[in-house]
């Protein structure tokens, strides 16, 4: 007998935390800044608590209701990031890591084309790691000797990729506009093919209406230059005087 297998959601599920925005402790929220005649972030009266003010309330929540608030938006922008579900994320944009660091840029001019430079930089970080690499199999990580070697090789490597990843950032918007460019060329190219098949299906149709003309005319040709001719038990013996065959004729 074959088990039914389980339908498992394939998406993590919520934190503890969200459970705690429920309607009700929004509601509890909104009726204590109403009694407190507070706004939005700002603490209680001096001497009360939440118990207090909602004694009269069948049911208040153990945590501070003010916790479900919004975070503060000028506290976001002053430290540049801030926590959501225990990630942290921060709201600067750009690459910092290379200009605010002691890192050296390799390639701070951007060129056209970055193959080269990141074939080089990848060249470089593969040899960087197989000097590391044999400083590890040649000493141990205890070795006193060794340590050096592998700690400058790896905080060069760590060096190169960043910069990797800096002229691969830089070359995106070429990449876009180069993408952009072959997807135009493609549409261009399908509507000069498209545009040439209803010439060519034009042209056929009127290649068909102009046999069509000349075999009619044709036909109205041979038409008119058949005649009937008579028979011979058509033809009437005619007298030699005129007066009678007129007479016969009307």
């Amino acid at each position: 007998m074959q088990h039914e297998l389980e339908v498992v959601n394939p998406f993590p599920e919520p934190p503890p935390r969200f459970k705690l925005f429920s309607k009700e402790n929004i509601q509890a929220l909104q009726l204590l800044r109403e009694r407190t005649n507070t706004t939005k972030h700002g603490d209680l009266p001096a001497g009360t608590t939440q118990q207090d003010i909602l004694s009269d309330q069948s049911s208040i929540p153990d945590i501070s209701l003010l916790d479900l608030e919004p975070p503060r938006l000028d506290w976001v922008l002053e430290g540049g990031a801030y926590y959501c579900y225990s990630d942290y994320w921060t709201i600067q944009n750009g690459h910092p890591f290379l200009p605010s660091t002691h890192l050296e840029t390799m390639f701070p001019k951007l060129e056209a084309d970055q193959r080269d430079n990141l074939h080089t930089m990848l060249r470089t970080i593969l040899r960087t790691y197989y000097v590391a690499l044999g400083s590890i199999t040649e000493h141990s990580l205890l070795d006193v000797a060794a340590t050096p070697v592998y700690s400058d090789e790896l905080d060069y490597m760590i060096g190169v990729a960043l910069n990797f990843q800096k002229c691969v950032n830089d070359i995106r918007p070429l990449q876009a506009q180069e993408t952009l460019e072959q997807v135009l060329i493609k549409q261009l190219q399908d509507r000069r093919q498209e545009t040439q098949a209803i010439h060519n299906k034009c042209d056929e149709i009127e290649e068909s209406l102009a046999s069509l003309k000349a075999l009619a005319a044709k036909i109205g040709s041979s038409t008119k230059a058949t005649a009937i001719e008579p028979t011979p038990s058509d033809v009437k013996e005619t007298s030699n005087d005129p007066l009678s065959w007129a007479l016969s004729v009307e």
